[in-house]
């Protein structure tokens, strides 16, 4: 048989059309298949390394809170924006693909940008929250003993260990804190009983504010709270004055002590400082109430005529000059005002039983003021 020239060849060549572009688009998909598998495995393995490798090396350790109820998505973002994980999106991809999404446990936690963002979730799965903090507040004023008896409340530390640490810890921190060298562990003189309990160097200098202290704090870690913040409050302007008024830190902290028990206004306290100061210089004993409680362990209303006897270099009656530390640990406004006095006549002073102050320029004057308000 012979094929002529007329021979129809369209339909084989559009079948081979059609068999070419098919086999085009089946090697086309495939090619895309395959790039998006590639695409798929390189971004998986990038968020898998994303999710294994820390933010940083540096560690900064910050408390993180996740509220109760709180979701994956809102966690995620508050973790990138205390730049904690590089993203939040791997964040909530672990905790997805892990199936951890219901199993994060409220509370506050202790987190680094040196801990993986798995590091962080698991972390959060077992629930291992940073110790509460215990906030205290010691008003001006404390002593040595509150204190000690306000830290065994808060079951921080007992007043008997605080008590005994403290003797030990003293010469420590003396070479630490340049103020603390100003001031003897103990004074020369003889002290009775009750003065030694609670007497050592750090009276004066424990400034009162509000603190916060892990449930785990030491003695260490709880005096260096209370003198680094002395250090920073005595600023530097401050005690180039004190030592241009040719003083020491000691006597000032001293008389601000007994300001801080003896009156409450600032204009009181100023007015107050005045007065002692100036007895100091005309040789007269300050005779300050406060020194006896200080003493005693008496509210002022309750010391009689035969503890103004009391034989104790604390004992402002009887002894001139300053006691021979601070009597209590005060605060700016009674340190300011020991800088910083008002110079008036007044010489005496007294406190009505509603707390505020009579002045008086001599003797008479005191005594009349008495009959007046102290009946």
């Amino acid at each position: 048989m012979t094929i002529g020239n007329n021979f129809n060849f369209a339909p084989i060549k559009k079948q081979f059309r059609r068999v070419k572009t098919g086999l085009i688009f089946l090697i086309s998909a495939a090619f895309l298949i395959f790039a998006a598998f590639a695409a798929a495995t390189f971004a998986y393995v990038f968020i898998q390394n994303k999710i294994a490798e820390p933010l940083s090396e540096i560690p900064a350790e910050r408390i993180f809170l996740i509220e109760k109820g709180e979701g994956v998505k809102a966690v995620a973002s508050r973790l990138e924006k205390q730049k904690l994980i590089g993203g939040g999106f791997y964040f909530e991809f672990y905790v997805w693909e892990n199936g951890l999404a219901k199993k994060l446990q409220a509370g506050e936690y202790v987190l680094s940008p040196t801990l993986s963002v798995s590091q962080i979730a698991e972390i959060f799965v077992s629930g291992q929250t940073a110790p509460a903090d215990v906030e205290i507040t010691f008003p001006e004023g404390f002593t040595v003993k509150n204190i000690a008896e306000k830290l065994e409340s808060k079951n921080l530390i007992s007043a008997e260990k605080f008590s005994a640490g403290l003797k030990t810890l003293f010469p420590e921190m003396e070479l630490k804190y340049d103020f603390l060298a100003q001031s003897d562990a103990f004074p020369a003189a003889p002290l009775a009983p009750l003065e030694t309990s609670f007497l050592t160097g750090f009276e004066g200098f424990l400034f009162p504010d509000t603190y916060k202290f892990a449930k785990t704090a030491g003695l260490k870690d709880i005096l260096e709270k209370f003198l680094d913040n002395f250090g920073e409050k005595l600023a530097l302007e401050l005690r180039r004055e004190i030592s241009r008024q040719n003083k020491t830190i000691s006597q000032i902290i001293t008389m601000a002590s007994i300001i801080e028990k003896e009156v409450r206004t600032n204009e009181d306290m100023e007015m107050v400082s005045g007065v002692l100061w100036k007895r100091i210089e005309a040789g007269m004993p300050l005779q300050v109430d406060a020194s006896i409680v200080y003493v005693t362990g008496k509210k002022t209303g309750e010391i009689t005529y035969d503890d103004l006897k009391i034989d104790s270099p604390f004992n402002t009656y009887l002894n001139g000059g300053l006691p021979p530390r601070p009597i209590s640990n005060p605060g700016m406004r009674a340190i300011f005002a020991a800088i910083y006095p008002k110079q008036a006549d007044y010489w005496y002073y007294l406190s009505k039983p509603d707390g505020t102050t009579v002045f008086s320029r001599n003797f008479s004057e005191h005594q009349r003021a008495k009959r007046m308000y102290l009946k």
